[in-house]
């Protein structure tokens, strides 16, 4: 290889890396401008919405979590849908049901034409509730009891969205390697998109801690006129930020912080990641420059290395993307109280090499697995 080839590598190297701090102090600076209303609302009617299918082994738990809401019974109801699941899931809503009159079933018959299962359940969902405020959660996660208020504390006239942390808790007593690595992941990666909500450039959310007005929903016409989508959250938060000026937030509070649990096997994870990658493919610009640059850095760090045995200018080059990268970590775990995930800060990295580059491959699939269901995606 010519030495004006290995100069470009070089030179890359030092560009893409010199880009990933800036992109890292840019989102941690976003992440502290969420603020909560100045005027609070005195508990407005709040619609929960948890669409399940075949969940008979955690829903219960999903339920219990939510009859703890410090939140007034008559100004919330609680939509459980069952999406043609083919165990005990609707005997479990049922039963709920009978007992407490804001828990309500939705049942789901068949899939609204061009829509994934998910997005006909919450469609069907959304079009029964009662309340303004849309919370969004799923059938096998926790919510805490201070949940609701928390996140109508950061509703005001100009906010049309609001979008959470989840944390990653074992179902053992403590998180195992496996499950440790995928936890600061989703605080990495949920950090990180609530620093873009701050600086004004929504690009992801997860869907299992999302609320949003109706008002805003209707406004641009649900998922019928948003279209089939297998990552139905990131399509509903790019169509209000596409089609509207409402506000979104995202911020980092314990108060309002969902726990679910991590996937049991590589296979798994790599499923729910070409899940996310696939339907992440509309991402707006600034979404697609964090992703390439991530893909680059991680890439041309072991490049230089193999090709040019610049031992110095590597280790500098990977001590600086280790250093942004904690930074939007802790920016969580802290406030979180979850700073003994530290122990799997080394391995993470490790991982996130690994994975950064082997998971760009599956941008170009087009079929997904979800429950069950093959979908083609567009």
């Amino acid at each position: 290889m010519n030495q004006m080839t290995l100069q470009i590598v070089e030179w890359g190297l030092l560009i893409v890396v010199g880009i990933y701090i800036l992109q890292a102090l840019l989102l941690l600076w976003g992440t502290f401008q969420h603020q909560k209303s100045k005027h609070q609302q005195n508990a407005p009617q709040v619609s929960i919405i948890v669409a399940a299918r075949n969940e008979q082994q955690t829903l219960q738990r999903t339920i219990e979590s939510l009859l703890q809401l410090d939140y007034p019974q008559d100004k919330l109801e609680i939509l459980l849908v069952d999406d043609r699941s083919e165990d005990s899931t609707r005997e479990i809503i049922q039963r709920f049901a009978q007992k407490y009159s804001f828990i309500k079933l939705i049942p789901i018959r068949a899939m609204i034409p061009g829509l994934s299962g998910k997005q006909t359940a919450i469609h069907t969902a959304v079009q029964n509730a009662r309340g303004e405020y849309i919370l969004l959660t799923d059938a096998d996660c926790q919510v805490p009891f201070s949940w609701v208020k928390e996140i109508i504390a950061y509703y005001d006239e100009r906010t049309g969205m609001v979008c959470g942390q989840t944390e990653l808790i074992s179902q053992a007593q403590k998180l195992s390697l496996w499950e440790g690595i995928q936890a600061i992941d989703w605080f990495y990666l949920l950090t990180a998109a609530s620093g873009a909500c701050g600086i004004g450039k929504p690009t992801s959310c997860i869907g299992n801690n999302l609320s949003f007005r109706k008002s805003v929903y209707q406004q641009i016409g649900g998922f019928p006129k948003i279209g089939f989508s297998v990552t139905e959250d990131f399509a509903l938060l790019d169509a209000v930020v596409r089609q509207t000026t409402w506000q979104v937030r995202f911020p980092i509070s314990s108060k309002m912080t969902v726990q679910s649990h991590p996937v049991p096997t590589v296979k798994n994870l790599i499923a729910q990641r070409k899940r996310w990658l696939i339907g992440g493919k509309k991402v707006r610009p600034y979404g697609k420059l964090l992703m390439s640059t991530s893909f680059f850095t991680h890439l041309l760090i072991p490049l230089t290395l193999i090709l040019t045995n610049k031992l110095l200018l590597v280790t500098i080059s990977f001590g600086t993307v280790v250093m942004a990268d904690l930074m939007l970590i802790l920016r969580s775990i802290i406030p979180l109280h979850r700073s003994s995930l530290l122990r799997f800060f080394p391995l993470f990295e490790i991982a996130y090499f690994l994975y950064t580059t082997f998971l760009a491959g599956f941008i170009f699939s087009k079929r997904i697995h979800w429950k069950g269901i093959v979908y083609e995606h567009k």
